[in-house]
């Protein structure tokens, strides 16, 4: 996958490629859930796992990413739009250059493009644009896009089975 281009003059010189990248997120994976065990001995614990949910946005401008970067010592796989980082430390500022999923200082020298997000992005990146911008990621380095919560009349959002109308509650003094 191609790097981004120039930005005034300086290059992102470090891209993560696509077996590096879901490997360090099944890593992630693996440290950041539990696993349930169903008591059987066969060995199908990984039924319980729960993935971790990705977003597709950059989380500082809310819109999907064109060129996902990350710190490359930043523990988590969480990426953010790199123009849009750019943009955002253009001016002097008390909290230039940090992560924003992080905090943790990141040097323009040390963003690494994520290989995993670009192929995420190329392939959900018009869901993303609709709203619907998370995508699954499983411990077996399998991704897919996490299918919206059904919404009711009212906006409520409905999981499962049928809600009651709620009535409202008048008390008189």
């Amino acid at each position: 996958l191609a790097l981004p281009t120039p930005v005034r003059g300086a290059l992102v010189s470090q891209c993560l490629g696509y077996n590096d990248s879901v490997e360090i997120a099944k890593k992630y994976v693996r440290n950041q859930t539990v696993c349930l065990d169903d008591d059987d001995d066969d060995g199908g614990a990984a039924a319980g796992c729960v993935p971790l949910s990705f977003q597709l946005t950059c989380p500082i401008s809310m819109t999907p990413m064109a060129n996902p970067v990350r710190g490359k010592d930043c523990k988590h796989v969480q990426c953010f739009d790199l123009l849009t980082f750019l943009h955002g430390n253009a001016n002097p500022s008390g909290g230039r250059w940090r992560c924003t999923c992080c905090d943790d200082f990141v040097a323009m020298d040390d963003l690494v493009v994520c290989a995993l997000f670009q192929a995420m992005v190329k392939k959900y990146g018009k869901e993303a644009g609709e709203g619907n911008d998370k995508v699954l990621f499983y411990e077996d380095g399998t991704w897919k896009l996490s299918l919206p919560a059904k919404r009711g009349k009212g906006g409520d959002e409905i999981r499962g089975a049928k809600r009651r109308k709620q009535e409202d509650e008048v008390i008189c003094l």
